[in-house]
């Protein structure tokens, strides 16, 4: 999915154009890593900055950095003005710092431009150094935040402790920086915790 201008007329032909046109471009680096080769963001723009060109294509790219999470979208203009700008990557950074900051920001753009502009440069893997999470996995959602923050009270309740204590045996220093999957899997332990309470409180009742 993308966004769009009102009208595509002029900007869709180019695109196209610019797809058959564009070649594979050839992996320049080395992941330290993993030792897996990929093609580096320099050199994907300069393959592809004449090729755009030619087109009447231009490429800018805009990074929204939000407590720990990287997000680059792509916006694709044409000289008519119209325009197409992807969804955009999102990314939990695991080193937060200039560096590892740095370091994402690299690798979102280059992996979103290559998604937006469907360009072939082989398997990618250099993402492992900057984040432990896939590029396109998911943040926890509002939904999950809430689950999570009620299941903690009650077990915490349940078991005359602090909430920190329990976040504690869960590794959560916050819950708003885990991946929806991460988030969905803690709610299962706590449901399972939950049905221990209950059934310890069951056969208490009925001795």
């Amino acid at each position: 999915m993308f966004n769009k201008s009102e009208s595509i007329t002029k900007i869709a032909p180019a695109v196209i154009k610019f797809n058959s046109e564009v070649s594979r471009i050839e992996k320049d680096a080395e992941n330290k890593f993993t030792g897996k080769n990929y093609a580096t963001l320099d050199n994907i723009v300069e393959k592809i900055r004449p090729v755009l060109s030619a087109n009447k294509l231009s490429v800018m790219q805009n990074v929204i950095s939000n407590d720990g999470f990287m997000t680059v979208k792509t916006l694709l203009i044409h000289e008519s003005g119209e325009w197409f700008e992807s969804e955009g990557t999102t990314l939990k950074l695991t080193k937060n710092d200039p560096q590892g900051a740095g370091a994402g920001i690299t690798y979102a753009r280059r992996y979103d431009l290559c998604a937006f502009l469907s360009l072939n440069t082989g398997d990618d893997d250099d993402g492992e150094s900057v984040s432990g999470d896939s590029p396109d996995e998911k943040p926890i959602t509002q939904k999950q935040v809430g689950e999570i923050k009620l299941k903690v009270m009650q077990f915490a309740k349940a078991r005359n402790r602090t909430n920190d204590e329990v976040y504690e045996v869960l590794e959560i220093d916050d819950v708003t920086h885990l991946s929806e999957e991460k988030a969905q899997s803690i709610i299962g332990n706590l449901d399972k915790w939950l049905e221990g309470v209950k059934k310890e409180q069951e056969s208490n009742a009925s001795t």
